[in-house]
């Protein structure tokens, strides 16, 4: 069963340790690049983790912080705000917000698309100080979109099912590419989304329609890969693994 958090049961510990935890991500090879850097810009300001406990502003804070603390002295301080994460992570209770804090930084470890041995190495130790049961992407793997669209594919075997959907993104409604295993890719607004056409099925998801979390459903699983989703409220369902907004009947 999914569960359903508001502001105040989202930890401010959880929202600290993402913050901090992209920013080391970005130096995890060294080096910072911009791609990475815009992608966890952009975590900071809209993810539901940072969003339910420490709020945009704050967490912009402590990211930026970070991000020139290290950029002065990376070794060192690499080594030092790892501490202080694992300090965090001992602090957060809840399983799930131990997988938000984690999939919000493999977020920015697949900006380049590709995850190299430092990075799969960083993600380890996060996982392992958060005792989070989220699966890090391998060494070397890479999200390679695939525009799911009707007219260019077909089934591998007889009997296969194809996604046969052009989603649009519930951001800024242009086309995304689909990245397997994580969703619906917006490369407008660099962010994962979930929304096909103007079903009211998903209509919950679009900004501006809130649903009130006493009358939503509270039985709810990813329709991608049957795992149980958490409900935002003013978002919809969260599935962790599959890094989208989701909606399926119980």
């Amino acid at each position: 069963m999914g569960l359903f958090f508001n502001r105040d049961s989202m930890s401010k510990e959880a929202g600290e340790w993402a913050a901090i935890a992209m920013a080391c991500m970005c130096y995890a090879d060294g080096e910072a690049t911009d791609e990475e850097l815009r992608i966890a810009r952009r975590q900071a300001a809209s993810n539901p983790v940072i969003r339910k406990s420490i709020g945009a502003k704050r967490s912009n804070e402590l990211f930026e912080k970070t991000i020139q603390a290290i950029f002065e002295v990376p070794s060192a301080m690499l080594a030092s705000y790892e501490v202080s994460l694992q300090e965090l992570a001992a602090e957060i209770d809840e399983v799930d917000e131990k997988n938000f804090a984690l999939t919000t930084v493999i977020a920015v470890a697949l900006g380049d698309r590709a995850v190299s041995e430092r990075e799969h190495a960083m993600l380890t130790r996060f996982k392992e100080s958060l005792k989070a049961t989220v699966e890090v992407p391998d060494i070397g793997s890479v999200v390679a979109p695939v525009l799911r669209q009707a007219a260019q594919q077909a089934p591998a075997n007889p009997g296969d099912v194809v996604d046969e959907r052009i989603v649009t993104c519930r951001e800024c409604g242009k086309l995304t590419s689909f990245f397997e295993k994580y969703g619906y890719w917006c490369a407008s607004c660099e962010l994962y989304t979930e929304v096909v056409g103007a079903t009211d099925a998903l209509a919950a998801l679009n900004p501006g329609a809130p649903v009130e979390a006493e009358t939503a459903p509270k039985a709810m699983v990813c329709k991608t890969c049957g795992q149980p989703v958490t409900y935002y409220e003013g978002y919809g369902f969260w599935c962790t693994p599959c890094q989208s907004y989701t909606v399926e009947g119980p």
